[in-house]
């Protein structure tokens, strides 16, 4: 936990301060002998198909229920889904 907030300290200086360039969107920390992190940008691949997946927007009436809205997610045949789940932050 420590590690994780300095890191995020660090991060938070650097927007504050223009010290440096910020964190894009990977940090890597290897801490087996001595202290070692390394950062990077993942790039987007033209045929990743986790990358690529087109948003899908359901226009639906405020009536709906989570189980509808769960049966729909289980006839969307190119999602694949047979068991999903829907869940809220407490």
């Amino acid at each position: 936990n420590a590690l994780i907030s300095a890191a995020c300290v660090n991060e938070a200086f650097k927007l504050m301060s223009y010290a440096s360039q910020g964190l894009n969107n990977y940090f890597q920390y290897s801490g087996g002998e001595g202290t070692y992190s390394y950062t990077f940008e993942y790039q987007r691949s033209d045929n990743c198909c986790a990358c690529n997946i087109p948003r899908r927007v359901w226009d639906l009436p405020a009536t709906t229920t989570v189980q509808e809205v769960i049966d729909q997610l289980k006839e969307a045949i190119d999602l694949q889904l047979s068991d999903p789940t829907l869940s809220t932050p407490a």
